[in-house]
């Protein structure tokens, strides 16, 4: 575990105490991905790392790494709904995308009358068990916990549901920047409002941003992680644009992050581009704007991402519910066109 995670953990309990020595889940993906065309081993990062999490980290983890690797998609939500229900001191729920978090939710929903009777009698069924050949585990029957979730479903009280799944529940850490912001309102309409504490921002090169407050996107510049140079937002098109480094950087204003890791990455321009938002001590801290590839601009307004989740963050009341989808075209006219797929009340 580098020093970008161990911080990570660090500052996410000092944040939230109440959290320290209690259950908590991250969601991942399957490792078990096969090989590529070479022999190489391929399948997700994050579920490498959670196979591979030292004790300390993995025995708060609730959910066998064999669930992750159930192809079936309902099968395997189900199953972790299963063992999260089955853990009534469970406080955190971690995922890369808030996305992910509102899945769970929405397969408990979806699938109630079978978690209904596996609470009632304690069993766990299930059609597809991924790499795992061994006998399913048996839980304790929780007739009062079934029946308030049998309550709720039949009330359409979606929050008392899953409330009732997971009682301790108190935070989520989940990535709130870019277009990661608008699945937040959908997030508390299955959970409630619940406090975030953002997940570190990386990716498979490393971690580049640490987390640092309670509801707020971003955090502290990683500078143990890895060596770090930013250019400025008006300058990436230029044949030789100012290069900065962390010291250098002013608040308030927007750079693209290139990185050289300690695997031997040189110089790589990864993209991302961060708003510089205050200091932590000397430390600046940033928060992720968006990726260069998911900017336009007509007359050199330079839109990104993050501007149109906003907009829509703020139009929310206009709106019977949130539209999940939703897209911004540049037109030729010389405005834009925001289509959504649904209408107003």
């Amino acid at each position: 575990v580098d020093n970008g995670v161990l911080s990570y953990l660090y500052l996410f309990e000092q944040t939230c105490p109440d959290a320290r020595n209690k259950p908590i889940q991250f969601l991942v993906g399957s490792a078990e991905g096969g090989q590529t065309p070479g022999g190489t081993t391929k399948g997700f990062v994050s579920g490498f790392h959670y196979k591979h999490f030292p004790s300390v980290i993995r025995d708060r983890f609730v959910i066998p790494y064999w669930v992750f690797t159930i192809e079936n998609i309902a099968e395997r939500y189900y199953a972790m709904v299963r063992f999260l229900a089955n853990k009534k001191d469970l406080v955190a729920l971690v995922s890369m995308t808030p996305q992910n978090l509102c899945t769970v939710a929405k397969f408990a929903i979806e699938h109630h009358k079978r978690l209904y009777q596996d609470l009632m009698t304690g069993d766990f069924t299930l059609k597809d068990t991924g790499i795992y050949k061994g006998k399913l585990p048996k839980f304790e029957a929780d007739k009062k916990q079934a029946e308030e979730f049998h309550r709720c479903i039949s009330e359409t009280d979606i929050q008392g549901a899953v409330k009732s799944l997971f009682p301790s529940l108190k935070y989520f850490s989940t990535w709130m920047g870019g277009n990661m912001s608008y699945a937040i309102n959908e997030l508390f309409y299955y959970y409630g409002q619940k406090d975030i504490f953002e997940l570190p921002s990386s990716a498979s090169e490393g971690i580049f941003v640490i987390p640092n407050k309670l509801n707020t996107p971003g955090g502290i510049a990683a500078i143990t992680s890895h060596f770090f140079e930013y250019i400025p937002e008006d300058q990436l098109s230029l044949a030789t644009p100012d290069v900065l480094l962390v010291h250098e950087l002013e608040v308030g204003k927007r750079y693209y992050l290139v990185i050289t890791t300690s695997g031997g990455l040189y110089r790589y321009n990864i993209e991302d581009l961060y708003e510089v938002t205050g200091k932590w001590g000397n430390i600046p801290t940033l928060r992720f704007v968006s990726k260069v590839a998911r900017q336009v601009s007509i007359a050199n307004e330079r839109i990104n991402e993050s501007d149109v989740v906003e907009v829509m963050d703020r139009l929310t009341d206009n709106f019977k519910t949130p539209p999940e989808n939703f897209i911004l075209i540049p037109s030729k006219a010389g405005y834009y066109d925001l289509v959504v797929d649904q209408m107003p009340n």
